[in-house]
């Protein structure tokens, strides 16, 4: 179980942004400011790996039904931007970052971190 907390606490403290899935369901008016927020997700490899290997991860969406969404991540002194991708609300609230982020983009960044 502790290790567990850790994954969630190391998670949360190496990103800056996420944005909470509850959010989906308010009004259009949510895409224009967020709070800082959380999304925990199980989506595997090379995702999860990336979250604990780099010092910021930020999810960048907007949108209700159809989401609009980017994801930009800081290693060191370092920005990979990614492309901005068009996904439903269905998809997104699974798989954030398999929705919003190339997976080969993904393990590219990946393999820089080591």
């Amino acid at each position: 179980m502790n290790s567990k907390i850790n994954r969630v606490t190391k998670i949360l403290a190496t990103t800056t942004l996420w944005v909470s899935i509850g959010l989906l369901n308010l009004s259009n008016s949510f895409a224009k400011t967020l709070a800082q927020g959380e999304i925990l997700t199980d989506e595997g490899y090379p995702y999860k790996m990336l979250i604990k290997r780099t010092s910021q991860v930020k999810l960048i969406y907007k949108g209700a039904k159809n989401i609009t969404c980017r994801v930009e991540i800081q290693y060191k002194q370092q920005t990979w931007v990614g492309q901005t991708y068009n996904t439903n609300q269905k998809n997104f609230a699974n798989k954030p970052l398999t929705e919003c982020m190339d997976r080969e983009l993904a393990k590219k960044i990946l393999k820089a971190t080591f």
